[in-house]
């Protein structure tokens, strides 16, 4: 049986304050391992939690910073803990962000609907001059930019903490799972031959690009980490090889100075809907079909 895998982001050294005992990332990291790998669906353990320090290994260079980022991509569910710190950076330079950061802006630009984040940054003593204090605070704006409002937990002893946490990751793997239920309900419909795959056969060439950009505006309006860009939708209502349909949207970057005009804050994305067939060599940039 498949496991659903979680990925546990946040900094591992780094101790709590004003709690009532000695109590680290690293200790909470394993716990949250243990507790929910312990938690069976029908008599199955279905959850395998990956947490660095146990599950891959790496030193601290750039093998072990793409090793890190590639097994969080293999995750389905990810968990930050933010605490405020940025993490250390793969080349050693200040400027550059730290690994929990480059964590954060995979998790949200690839995997929106299935990262989650848990506020517990009151219990740490951060840096407050210095290149440290530059990078979290640049993560801390990342961190905002998405979750205006995040869960934050508060409380006094390590066992109410945890016991929070634990409940509060529950829920989220609980709302991935709904949505993953979703997407599969939603695309087994799409797929049928006698559901809506039929009726825009019967459409014409005109009917059939508006129906596929209503389509394509519906799917990007819940994709928050596209909020800040200018999206410019385009449909071909046929296979890419056909001309006629091609011809439908020419090349749309040429007037992509219409578009921005004065906008500047987060660029501009092309989106192209196709009704049907599309090669690798004509969907590559810079290529005409």
């Amino acid at each position: 049986m498949n496991k659903l895998k979680i990925f546990i982001s946040s900094r591992v050294k780094s101790s709590f304050e004003n709690l009532d005992g000695s109590f680290s990332l690293k200790d909470l990291r394993q716990y949250i391992k243990h507790e929910l790998e312990a938690e069976k669906f029908l008599g199955e353990e279905i959850l395998d939690v990956v947490i660095n320090e146990t599950d891959f290994n790496g030193t601290i260079a750039k093998d072990a910073f793409n090793n890190c980022l590639d097994t969080m991509r293999s995750c389905n569910v990810i968990i930050i803990l933010f605490n405020g710190e940025a993490g250390w950076s793969v080349t050693g330079n200040d400027t550059t962000n730290g690994i929990c950061h480059e964590e954060f802006l995979i998790a949200i630009n690839e995997f929106s609907d299935m990262s989650f984040l848990v506020d517990i940054k009151q219990y740490f003593n951060l840096p407050e001059i210095g290149a440290e204090k530059n990078k979290n605070d640049d993560f801390a704006l990342d961190i905002l930019s998405f979750f205006r409002h995040k869960e934050t937990i508060d409380s006094f002893t390590i066992e109410e903490l945890k016991t929070k946490i634990i409940i509060q990751i529950k829920k989220y793997i609980l709302t991935t799972i709904e949505k993953s239920f979703l997407s599969q309900k939603r695309l087994v419909a799409g797929s049928s031959i006698f559901g809506e795959t039929l009726d825009w056969s019967k459409l014409n060439y005109t009917e059939r690009q508006e129906a596929l950009l209503d389509k394509i505006k519906l799917a990007f309006e819940s994709v928050q980490s596209f909020s800040n860009i200018l999206k410019a939708f385009h449909a071909i209502p046929d296979n890419m090889s056909v001309a006629d349909a091609r011809n439908l949207i020419g090349r749309p970057f040429l007037n992509e100075h219409t578009l921005i005009g004065d906008y500047a804050e987060g660029g501009v994305i092309h989106v192209v809907g196709i009704y049907g067939n599309a090669t690798e060599i004509q969907v590559k940039p810079g290529r005409i079909p």
